[in-house]
């Protein structure tokens, strides 16, 4: 099966048991059915608490209704922290602003680059319910 897969407006790889990097792809309005697609891919695998790496590419758009699920308590059985990256400074304000007023019920984060973001997945701890 494999250890990356393409779902059209995401692509995502596995880069350890416990961690993968899901980049939202350029041009692309990522929906909530695309973000759905991903998580069952990681259920047929059977993954549990994950770190995820979210990278989102320049001209990429999240539909509201993926935002909202992303931020919500439902995806938690799977992922337990995400370290979102974007391309640009205004994306991160934007980011930081909406985490503040719409806090995920999980660690998550934004930065500038991968490896800051890696470097804070690193050392964020998988605790099991």
């Amino acid at each position: 099966m494999g250890n990356q897969k393409d779902f059209g407006a995401l692509r995502i790889e596995l880069l350890r048991d416990d961690l993968c990097v899901t980049t939202l792809k350029k041009g692309h309005d990522v929906k909530l059915q695309d973000g759905g697609r991903l998580l069952e891919w990681l259920r047929e695998l059977g993954k549990t608490k994950m770190k995820s790496l979210i990278v989102v590419e320049p001209g990429c758009t999240i539909d509201p209704e993926l935002r909202n699920y992303m931020g919500s308590g439902n995806r938690m059985d799977l992922i337990a922290a995400d370290a979102i990256v974007v391309n640009n400074f205004a994306h991160k304000v934007i980011i930081d602003f909406y985490f503040k007023y719409h806090r995920p019920n999980m660690n998550s984060k934004a930065f500038r680059s991968k490896e800051e973001a890696l470097k804070w997945l690193e050392a964020v701890e998988i605790t099991s319910d």
